[in-house]
Formats: C-alpha cells, sequence, structure tokens
C-alpha cells in the first residue's frame, strides 16, 4: 500500500497486490521516484536508490509496550528504563502535536522546532537504548524492541531533518485496517486478478474519502464520466478525486459548503 505524504496536494491511495514480498517488487514498483519513503522500516525499501528513508516511532513505541506488558509480576514500571525510553517517545509525539497546531504546513518552521526541542529528547532515547541494549538477555521482547531501535537509527533520525515527514506511519496503517476489516466480505475474490481487482476498488475508494469525497456517489459519477467517451489523460485529470472540476455534490456536507 502506498499513500502519498502529508505536504502533498494530490491526495491519494494506492493498494498494489504482489504475490511476494521481493526487493523486486518494491524496487519496480518506485522506479523513477526520488523523495522520501516512509514505513515500518521493511528493508526493501532500505536498498532502493535515489531515496530516503524514514522509520516509524510508532512501532517502536508498541515493542516498548509489549517490553512492559509481559514484565514480571511485583515489576515496577514506572522505575525501569523501559518505561523511561517509552516516555521519551511519548514527549516526541507530544512534541509532535504542538508543532501541527501552531505551525500548520509550515514545514520549515516545524524542521528547526524538530531540532531545538525534538531532538534533545531524541538523543537521551538513544543513550539508554545503547546502554540497555548490551545487557539486553537475547530473543527476548526488550531485545526485540532494542535491536529495531539500533538498526533504524538512522532512518527513525530522519525526520529531524525534514519537517514534512510525519513522526510516523500511522496514517497509512489506518488506510490497510479497511482493507483488513473488508477482508472476511470478499473470501470468493481468491485469485490473483480479484486481488488486482480489490486493490484497484480500494484504491479509488480510500483516495475518494482522502480528498472528502462521498465513495459511491464518486464511483458512480466516474463511470458515468467515462462511458462513452474515450480515456484520454485530460479526462483523466478532470475526474481524479483532487480535481477542482467535481460538482459540489459528490463532497461530504462540510467540504461542499467550501468549494465554491
Amino acid at each position: 500500500m502506498y499513500k502519498t505524504g502529508r505536504s502533498e496536494e494530490k491526495k491519494m491511495v494506492l493498494y498494489q497486490f504482489e504475490n511476494d514480498r521481493k526487493y523486486d517488487r518494491a524496487s519496480d514498483y518506485l522506479e523513477g521516484f526520488n523523495g522520501v519513503i516512509q514505513s515500518d522500516g521493511y528493508q526493501a525499501y532500505a536498498n532502493i536508490k535515489d531515496i530516503k528513508n524514514m522509520g516509524c516511532f510508532a512501532h517502536i513505541r508498541r515493542k516498548l509496550v509489549e517490553v512492559m506488558d509481559v514484565a514480571p509480576k511485583g515489576t515496577v514500571i514506572k522505575e525501569t528504563q523501559t518505561y523511561k525510553m517509552y516516555q521519551l517517545i511519548n514527549k516526541l509525539f507530544y512534541l509532535e502535536k504542538v508543532y501541527d497546531k501552531k505551525y500548520k504546513k509550515d514545514y520549515d518552521r516545524i524542521t528547526r522546532e524538530r531540532k531545538t526541542k525534538s531532538l534533545p529528547v531524541l538523543e537521551e532515547f538513544y543513550e539508554i537504548v545503547k546502554t540497555v541494549a548490551p545487557h539486553t538477555p537475547k530473543k527476548s521482547h526488550l531485545d526485540t524492541a532494542m535491536t529495531y531501535a539500533i538498526n533504524n537509527e538512522k532512518y527513525l533520525r530522519y525526520y529531524i531533518e525534514d519537517g514534512r515527514v510525519e513522526i510516523s506511519n500511522n496514517s497509512a496503517e489506518r488506510c490497510c485496517k479497511s482493507f483488513v476489516i473488508g477482508r472476511k466480505n470478499f473470501l470468493f475474490s481468491n485469485s490473483i486478478n480479484g486481488a488486482k481487482a480489490s486493490g484497484a476498488a480500494y484504491s479509488i475508494i480510500e483516495s475518494a474519502k482522502m480528498n472528502g469525497l462521498k465513495p459511491y456517489e464518486y464511483i458512480e459519477y466516474i463511470l458515468t464520466r467515462m462511458t462513452g467517451n474515450k480515456l484520454t489523460a485530460d479526462l483523466l485529470e478532470k475526474i481524479m478525486p483532487w480535481s477542482e472540476e467535481l460538482p459540489k455534490n459528490l463532497y461530504k456536507n462540510k467540504k461542499a459548503e467550501s468549494v465554491k
């Protein structure tokens, strides 16, 4: 699943079926792309040329929560190093909320704020990680968390340098969730062609939602517009979910009121 970042004007999400998780799949699909990719640490993205990788702090936070969940009975969680690391990650997320509320889409300002306020917190986090990691029992939950943090350090640190990048890829995972929730409703779609068709349908539906459109009405509209017309690049651009030529009635009420 590929989704545009928060700074992009054209909002879209694409569901691409692949028969395996080989490096070539991501590399071939993203050929020619030279921007930033944010992921959960999937190594295939790290090997693609001409891109910058950003990690996901939500993933490391979840791993720390798992460590605390399996702590021995009687452990005073708030006195553990795991809890300290967890709280530092929470502070990074809190700071992001402050930046987003105060500076909106001023990504240059957000970059400066991260370097001034977030970076010291991140440094403190990694000081603890590098102190704890050498003494962590192998194959334990804590070992998994520390290994993830160390292996992805350069990717996690990248967000400090670019205010456009989010602190996590939670927004992308929310797009995945809609597909997972509906999975039991299309068990009959059990072929490669069926998977590709489902991906195409979900791409249209979720992209419509991202642009404030009512999915059913939008699909009805584009099918009507395409009927009897040659599918040209010009027509496609006019019916894309971000097009300014779409009828007002396709938008949700709040959006429709602001569209001229």
